[in-house]
């Protein structure tokens, strides 16, 4: 398992910020926890609880591509299963969509309301490696600052 963070962090805007002038990096939480796909469902639940986050992006254990999301959600239908038989993999309920640190604040809404997407990770491009990770929560706190 590795991290990017140790913790979340709050999205800082700037004070006289209107949601529709900020954009991908500005609204992201910088970081990324991840853990490989070969790793066990009690490792999962270990770095959720560790990283105090609701998601953790599962990467492929050759490649440290992005492959998708455990979320704590997604690992209810888990909790009653032996935790050191499963594989995180088994449990990915979220293909890793990503936008890039310039996209709009409109792009951002658009692509988190597709169904199934409940966060984006924020990358330079394919094979960079995510700066960040924005969620609904993260454009909510902005649209209240």
């Amino acid at each position: 398992m590795t991290a990017g963070r140790a913790a979340p962090t709050m999205v800082h805007v700037k004070p006289d910020s209107r949601l529709e002038d900020l954009v991908a990096v500005d609204l992201m939480t910088p970081g990324v926890v991840t853990i490989a796909e070969t790793a066990s469902l009690r490792q999962g639940f270990r770095a959720m609880t560790a990283h105090r986050v609701s998601a953790v992006l599962v990467v492929g254990r050759s490649t440290g591509r992005p492959i998708g999301w455990i979320t704590d959600r997604g690992l209810l239908s888990k909790v009653n299963e032996d935790p050191a038989a499963s594989t995180v993999r088994d449990a990915i309920t979220e293909g890793p969509l990503s936008v890039t640190p310039g996209a709009t604040a409109r792009h951002v809404t658009t692509a988190l309301s597709g169904p199934g997407t409940t966060r984006l990770l924020v990358s330079a491009g394919a094979g960079s490696a995510p700066e960040g990770v924005i969620a609904a929560a993260d454009l909510v706190r902005a649209a209240g600052a």
